[in-house]
């Protein structure tokens, strides 16, 4: 498993890789864009992207926009190790770090193990009758 920062020329994989997993995301791809040009992203590669982690500091705060696994990929710990990426590198500026996810998403799991607390519900957020949480973790 390699862990490295994403490359600018892989933005376009990023975006349709978002857009493949999470196909019901209301996110226009100009914006991921955007993201991934102003901010760091993480990639593991095994040959080619299986898993990803999209940064950006919104509100004063570092926020995991997206964290994504290849589902031929998962429960090898890419998602654990994203994490821990991130956390490294914000935690020397910032306090805390912050993620939304679906009230039903079974990775909240991997989050609460990992110090991520919920901070607030977002009804529909996702759309009708589609709920959020947010989570933050304090890197201190």
């Amino acid at each position: 498993m390699d862990i490295r920062l994403a490359l600018q020329s892989e933005t376009d994989y990023l975006v349709d890789q978002v857009e493949r997993l999470y196909p019901d995301d209301i996110c226009p791809k100009h914006q991921l864009r955007k993201i991934l040009a102003a901010n760091p992203a993480w990639v593991i590669v095994d040959k080619r992207i299986k898993a990803h982690l999209i940064s950006e500091v919104s509100k004063g705060t570092p926020y995991i926009w997206s964290v994504a696994v290849d589902p031929d990929y998962r429960r090898r710990g890419a998602a654990t190790t994203l994490l821990q990426e991130f956390e490294k590198h914000y935690k020397q500026s910032y306090e805390s770090g912050w993620l939304h996810c679906r009230v039903e998403n079974p990775a909240q799991k991997l989050y609460f193990d990992k110090c991520y607390r919920i901070a607030s519900f977002e009804p529909n957020i996702y759309g009708a009758r589609q709920h959020g949480v947010t989570m933050r973790k304090r890197f201190v």
